[in-house]
């Protein structure tokens, strides 16, 4: 096991990240006073504007000085020894050929200052955001969109905008022949309504360098004259100004940098920089007012359901805003198609709600051309070049190999420090001293780049691609999965769940023990991870990775584990729900309950049914999932799938053999018939209707459309094979007046009798009906039709029903005493029957007592 000194690397890593943290979160100066000139603020040259640091700053004095003279004086010097300050004043010394990105990584080149039995790293931190950008050189080696009001938001408002930052080994001398591209963005944006603009080329064509300009020149940047705009003309430059100053967000996909791509980040970042946006200080205040908005577009919320955050959170209230901006605002992406492994990318989301964006938002994105399988020959050249003449052998190439190999593999950039502790983690004992893993980063300098927050990265995304395919200078990113899986393992300290989520990331993708597979379950079986507890993670299931949840499994996590939630919803209801096949196939493989359900008694099937899975679904039911389930209630997967119009799903379900009996098939195709008319679905109500045509599943539909006041569904079953008598009788013996009305409006005879002779009128007064009796009777219903035992609807109301009926009756009828078969007048009838209502209305009726 590999033990590393305290004194000499631990505790100074420690001490340096410990007063890194506390200078991010130390109080700001005072809101009122400039901390440069340190007078109040005012509403002219003197107003109060957010450095990109948050440090709040009048406006002459942000012109006059770039820099922030609080973070000039707050850079973190890191001192292990005493021979620190020695070491500084000869690395300041060093010869001025030096190049810049040594620099930069302000790396000492002196073998001889460390030795081999005591290396210490000296290395200086500046803080974060104290600069915005390089000043020593006329070359940028960075562009950061940090967003520039970070701070600017009430302190109620929690959302915050991602990190972005483009790397760049040197800036373009000219940008050539590029002023119809602004032309054309413009023309596009104020003539058409079209809702977005998609920028096509091939890599390193400049899409990403004009995109970054806009936002430069946006509200969000600093406005910085760089040389791709110096041969612009005076009235491209107007436009171009223009263009730029209606941006109101902006995204960079980058795979070097996990979160850039996922879909939750991006609609949280999103949210956040529209609320900082100053053409729309509405919606801030919208999100002021609205607490239940900011908690909807909360990363945890955006990762449990995206589509309503996205809806509910940004859609919905940006189309419902009464100030919104009088030019049109832009939203502007880069690498639109990125996307991490087989998740939904950024593209296929915003495909789905393009025609829901306001009129006055525009989108221009950028697609890369992996997208299309197209691979640029002269980039390919480019790199072939530059490798050939840096790395002219193998072994020149291998020492650096490692080096990119993690850099490939980590889903965020990593810093010089963790990306020498991953290569001595793989080694018993330190392999190599820190002086010779600086030399080596020094070889890469122009393919690693390092950022603002000392991180490295790769010079061009087409650069990863081209490393993992290229045969002569190929990258085995499995052993680089193998280094960073190393890493937290040999770690003295606790895994917080973020890096035991990485850890499992890269070990379910590294070749460590690739022919022994039950030595890494056994691995994470013994490490500190609980693997149910991950599994459950919002991060895990709402976009899983399939590689990890099979080592998780593996690994003794619970396959019938519930989310800590009050539905108690089972992991494979969720992955039915939100459409995962392969998950859904691992589960089950694995052993979960097939037939397991939530709270409400909702099934796995039933969740894929409502959502329209088919191919979900036919796992299951070859699985041996219930068909015939029902939820708390009464709805069956059936059901769930004619409500929602799934046609094959209602095929698959009716033709399965997984039915008990014919009985339960007859009884789920009701249900299902009543859902669909309920969702005036005719076209789903005429297919259940052809595979079970019986007049009383028609019935159950009618009936259903009827009640909930769906004329339409009504005139649908009445315009096909339901005859009126079929339903006539259930109208009036359950009250329906809709029912009737249709009926009535249709022509249908009111007087037709069934099989034991009684009409409408009579099963109304049986079921004690007021209203259908009054209905029936004022579209002239007969009060002297009889049934088979002579019974008038006054002897039936006499029997069954209440005063009122029997005292309305006889307002109607002209022979209050006629008699039936058993020769009972219907006084005598309602004696009888002990219906003491109906007795003393028919007494007071005036009806003859006979004695």
């Amino acid at each position: 096991m590999l033990l590393w000194p305290w004194d000499d690397w631990v505790r100074p890593i420690r001490t340096l990240f410990s007063r890194r943290r506390r200078s991010r979160i130390k109080p700001k100066k005072d809101k009122g006073v400039c901390c440069s000139c340190k007078l109040p603020f005012d509403t002219g040259k003197k107003r109060c504007v957010v450095d990109s640091c948050g440090h709040y700053r009048c406006y002459a004095c942000l012109c006059a000085q770039d820099a922030c003279p609080v973070c000039s004086r707050e850079i973190v010097i890191y001192k292990p020894l005493q021979k620190t300050q020695q070491l500084k004043e000869k690395c300041e010394n060093q010869d001025s050929n030096e190049t810049s990105y040594r620099k930069r990584m302000k790396i000492d080149n002196d073998s001889t200052r460390i030795s081999a039995e005591k290396s210490n790293i000296f290395m200086f931190y500046p803080e974060r955001n104290s600069k915005r950008f390089s000043q020593a050189s006329n070359i940028s080696t960075e562009f950061s969109f940090d967003a520039t009001f970070p701070n600017v938001a009430s302190n109620n408002i929690t959302l915050k905008p991602l990190y972005f930052e483009v790397p760049q080994t040197e800036e373009v001398s000219s940008f050539l022949y590029r002023d119809w591209i602004f032309q054309e963005i413009c023309k596009v944006i104020e003539t058409s309504n079209l809702k977005g603009i998609l920028l096509v080329g091939d890599e390193g064509c400049g899409k990403t360098s004009l995109i970054l300009q806009l936002v430069d020149w946006s509200s969000f940047g600093r406005k910085r004259k760089s040389g791709i705009l110096n041969d612009i003309d005076p009235y491209s430059m107007d436009m171009f100004e223009k263009l730029a100053s209606q941006v109101v967000g902006y995204h960079f996909c980058q795979t070097d940098c996990r979160e850039t791509c996922l879909i939750p980040d991006f609609i949280h970042s999103l949210a956040a920089q529209l609320c900082q946006a100053p053409q729309l200080t509405e919606y801030k205040n919208f999100l002021l007012r609205d607490e239940n908005c900011q908690q909807l577009l909360s990363l945890e919320a955006c990762i449990e359901d995206p589509d309503k955050a996205f809806q509910k959170g940004i859609l919905e209230p940006l189309v419902t805003l009464t100030k919104y901006p009088m030019a049109p605002s832009i939203l502007v992406i880069d690498s639109v198609y990125e996307s991490v492994g087989p998740l939904r990318s950024i593209s296929s989301f915003l495909t789905s709600y393009i025609n829901q964006f306001p009129s006055w938002l525009k989108n221009h994105l950028v697609i890369k051309s992996s997208s299309f399988k197209v691979i640029p020959v002269s980039l390919d050249e480019v790199f072939t070049l530059m490798f050939s003449l840096r790395f002219p052998s193998t072994a020149t190439f291998s020492k650096v190999k490692p080096i990119l190999e993690i850099c490939l593999a980590s889903q965020r950039p990593l810093t010089a420090i963790e990306v020498f502790y991953s290569l001595e983690s793989a080694s018993v004992t330190p392999a190599f001293l820190w002086s010779e893993f600086t030399q080596t980063l020094r070889i890469l300098s122009g393919i690693l780049i390092q950022r603002k927050d000392e991180s490295l990265m790769l010079s061009h995304p087409a650069l990863r691609r081209w490393l993992i395919s290229n045969l002569k200078f190929s990258c085995n990113i499995r052993l680089g999965h193998s280094y960073l899986a190393l890493l937290p393992t040999r770690l003295r300290y606790p895994l917080t769940s973020e890096k035991e989520l990485e850890l499992i990331f890269h070990l379910s993708r590294a070749n460590l023990l690739e022919k022994e597979e039950r030595f890494t379950e056994l691995w994470v079986h013994h490490s500190s991870i609980t693997p149910t507890i991950l599994l459950k993670r919002p991060e895990v299931l709402f976009w899983p990775d399939e590689l990890i949840i099979r080592l998780l499994l593996k690994a003794g996590a619970e396959p019938n584990a519930t989310l800590d939630s009050p539905r108690r919803c089972p992991i494979l209801n969720l992955a039915s729900k939100l459409g995962f096949v392969d998950i859904v196939k691992l589960l089950l493989k694995f052993g979960a309950n097939k037939n397991a359900s939530d709270a409400f008694g909702t099934t796995p099937l039933m969740e894929a049914a409502n959502q329209g899975y088919l191919k979900i679904a036919e796992v299951l039911l070859s699985a041996g999932a219930q068909i015939c389930a029902q939820d708390k209630v009464g709805r069956c997967a059936l059901c769930y799938a004619a409500e929602k119009g799934h046609l094959q799903l209602v095929d698959l379900i009716v033709e399965s053999k997984n039915w008990p009996t014919l009985l339960l098939l007859s009884q789920a195709i009701q249900r299902a018939l009543v859902a669909a008319s309920g969702s005036c679905n005719f076209q789903m109500c005429e297919h259940l209707i052809k595979i079970r045509d019986t007049s009383e599943i028609s019935v159950q539909g009618f009936m259903s459309a009827c009640s909930r006041g769906q004329t339409a569904v009504c005139q649908f079953f009445l315009d096909g094979n339901l005859s009126g008598q079929d339903i006539l009788f259930h109208a009036a013996a359950r009250g329906h007046l809709p029912m009737l009305r249709a009926l009535a409006d249709k022509g249908l005879f009111l007087d037709i009798k069934d099989q034991n002779g009684r009409t409408a009128l009579a099963w109304a007064c049986v079921f004690n009906k007021f209203e259908a009796v009054n209905f029936l009777l004022e579209k002239g219903a007969s009060m002297a039709s009889k049934d088979k035992d002579l019974c008038t609807p006054l002897h039936l109301a006499a029997i069954y029903a209440d005063g009122n009926i029997v005292s309305y009756l006889l307002s109607k009828t002209t022979d209050p005493e006629i008699k039936n078969k058993e020769n009972k007048t219907p006084l005598e009838c309602a004696v009888s029957a002990l219906n003491v209502s109906a007795t003393l209305s028919l007494l007071k009726g005036g009806v003859d007592i006979g004695i």
